[in-house]
């Protein structure tokens, strides 16, 4: 027996919110979708000129051949523009990471000074922050990031959990463990990035948006 989607969507009736717990039916998840698509499609016709001058730009920077510029035509030699983005890349990496010390480029304080224990807590808390940066090697990651960021301008990143595993033998006993278990750091293509242009501040922004592309 199907349950009406009345009966599935029951929303608060002070802020008209679906409330918690309340299952959402599956006609409000294709609506949610089509609304998805429909922004998507909107932002890349509006901002389709400038979603072609950052794969121009790119392209260019990797020396990858076009349409108006044939294989044999491509000039290998890294124009001066992009011998800067590399300057200006390496130059804001090393001043992020230069310090090795305890220090590092963050810091994490109890808040109003703290007592003794919070003051403890947040030493531990920027420990624990500095081995995940070591283990995510994001030192390494964020030099394809800091080049994009000086060629565009900016530059989108994401931070998921990411769970990985890992098997191996353990004497007689194949033995399967999580080998990644950490925040990582992903940047990826502008050009698959979409999102509330009516807004300056990204999380002030009413929606976001991150295009997959999937092959068959």
């Amino acid at each position: 027996m199907s349950v009406p989607d009345e009966v599935l969507n029951q929303n608060d009736p002070l802020t008209g919110e679906p409330e918690e717990g309340v299952p959402v039916s599956e006609t409000d998840l294709r609506k949610d979708g089509l609304e998805i698509e429909q922004k998507v499609a909107q932002f890349v016709s509006k901002h389709a000129y400038q979603l072609q001058e950052f794969n121009r730009f790119y392209k260019m920077y990797r020396v990858q051949p076009t349409k108006q510029r044939a294989e044999n035509q491509s000039n290998t030699v890294v124009p001066e523009l992009f011998v800067e983005v590399e300057a200006l890349a390496t130059a804001i990496q090393e001043m992020v990471f230069s310090d090795d010390s305890d220090e590092l480029f963050f810091d994490m304080l109890a808040e109003d000074g703290g007592n003794d224990i919070e003051q403890i807590e947040a030493q531990i808390s920027k420990a624990t922050l500095a081995k995940q940066i070591e283990l995510t090697r994001f030192q390494t990651k964020t030099l394809p990031f800091f080049r994009m960021l000086a060629l565009y301008g900016t530059m989108p990143v994401e931070t998921p959990w990411r769970l990985s595993y890992k098997s191996y033998w353990d004497n007689i006993y194949r033995v399967r463990r999580p080998a990644f278990d950490c925040w990582d750091f992903q940047p990826f293509n502008i050009v698959d990035f979409s999102f509330d242009d009516t807004q300056e501040d990204v999380e002030q922004m009413e929606w976001t948006c991150k295009t997959e592309h999937i092959s068959a």
